[in-house]
């Protein structure tokens, strides 16, 4: 009797081992048909060029979460092929906004010296001559407003902070629908402004009316910048409480 009730137990825990098991397999295959293409951010590397990252073109799609741009500090260039920036401090992002430029593309994005996140707005790109006429213009006859604080880059970019930037609005005193859509209507007007004054420095070195740079016409979804890949998928959509970051 004894040996029979050991046997029906054993058999009863053997099936739930079975069942068990079927049911880990059908959930780890329910996750490989759909886990990779709706829940798997899609992270897009940039490409190392030596002297600067190239941002490849599938980084601008709707579906990228976010683009890999690894830090280059440390990583002194040559002259001709330097990076530049141009950024402002701004209560819009409560952070930088910044305008770089490398040999072939100028780009739009915001950094950060506390938690919130890094975006990366708008790529557009440029050629060599563009950029060679730049450069040369820049070390030239360097833009007034600006302080060059290249020297805390070692040599890895040239970067220009804009002194004479102030903004004509402040943070309003309480948060309200009405004061909200009256900042974010602000934040726009600056950053249009701001960027309208930097690429009509950057167009004052380029000799052919043809090629000076003009504003994107259609903006893409901003995406996560700047943080190694390893990062990137662990940032998720923010619910942003005010002040929100509106550069969208």
């Amino acid at each position: 009797m004894t040996t029979i009730l050991i046997r029906k137990i054993l058999a009863r825990r053997y099936s739930i081992r079975i069942v068990s098991l079927m049911l880990v397999a059908l959930l780890l295959s329910v996750e490989g048909l759909y886990g990779q293409t709706s829940d798997r951010p899609v992270i897009v590397e940039t490409v190392d060029r030596g002297s600067y990252f190239y941002i490849p073109p599938s980084a601008l799609a709707d579906s990228v979460h976010g683009v890999s741009h690894p830090t280059m500090i440390d990583n002194k260039t040559g002259r001709k092929t330097r990076p530049i920036e141009f950024n402002w401090n701004s209560d819009c992002t409560d952070g930088y906004y910044i305008l770089s430029i490398t040999p072939a593309q100028v780009y739009f994005s915001s950094a950060h010296d506390n938690p919130n996140p890094n975006f990366l707005f708008w790529v557009i790109d440029i050629d060599s001559t563009q950029f060679d006429q730049i450069s040369r213009g820049l070390r030239k006859n360097p833009p007034k407003g600006f302080k060059n604080v290249s020297k805390y880059y070692s040599g890895s970019k040239t970067v220009f902070n804009d002194i004479q930037f102030r903004a004509t609005f402040q943070l309003p005193n309480e948060w309200t629908d009405s004061t909200k859509e009256q900042f974010d209507q602000n934040c726009k007007a600056q950053i249009k402004s701001q960027l309208d004054r930097y690429l009509s420095i950057l167009n004052s070195y380029i000799s052919d009316s043809a090629r000076k740079i003009s504003l994107p016409v259609v903006i893409m979804q901003r995406k996560y910048f700047g943080y190694s890949a390893s990062e990137l998928p662990r940032m998720r959509p923010v619910k942003f409480v005010y002040p929100r970051i509106i550069e969208q």
